[in-house]
């Protein structure tokens, strides 16, 4: 997909520079095609734009940088935080296997849970409301 775009990009830099290059003394050699290329990525670019076909072909060409720009932010963000909503541990057997303590709030009906129905020590549920959390 970058090769794509980095080609692409660079398509449109030459579609503009064939454009512009017999109206605008600005768009001379074919350095000035690379270098508007680079600059039109960061909206840098020195060289005004002066036919309606160059403004015709970079207004799509600018939408899909920006909708390109912003896939690319939300794919790199879920990336970075689906990996934080592992769980620490797997399931209750290997908390109950390894006498791990379980913090809860006392006040709640968890802790009754966890020593009746699932055969927690009570040394093994802390609770906040006694301090020891």
């Amino acid at each position: 997909m970058w090769l794509l775009m980095v080609t692409l990009h660079l398509f449109i830099g030459f579609v503009v520079w064939l454009i512009e290059r017999e109206s605008n003394p600005e768009f001379e050699g074919f350095a000035a095609m690379l270098w508007f290329s680079i600059t039109v990525l960061f909206f840098m670019q020195r060289e005004p734009i002066k036919s309606n076909w160059s403004r015709l072909v970079l207004a799509p060409w600018f939408l899909v940088i920006l909708l390109v720009s912003a896939s690319f932010t939300a794919s790199l963000t879920s990336r970075m935080t689906v990996s934080q909503f592992e769980p620490s541990v797997p399931d209750i057997e290997t908390l109950q296997r390894t006498n791990a303590r379980v913090g809860c709030n006392g006040n709640s009906f968890i802790v009754r849970y966890l020593t009746n129905m699932l055969n927690f020590k009570p040394e093994y549920c802390e609770s906040q409301v006694h301090g020891r959390l």
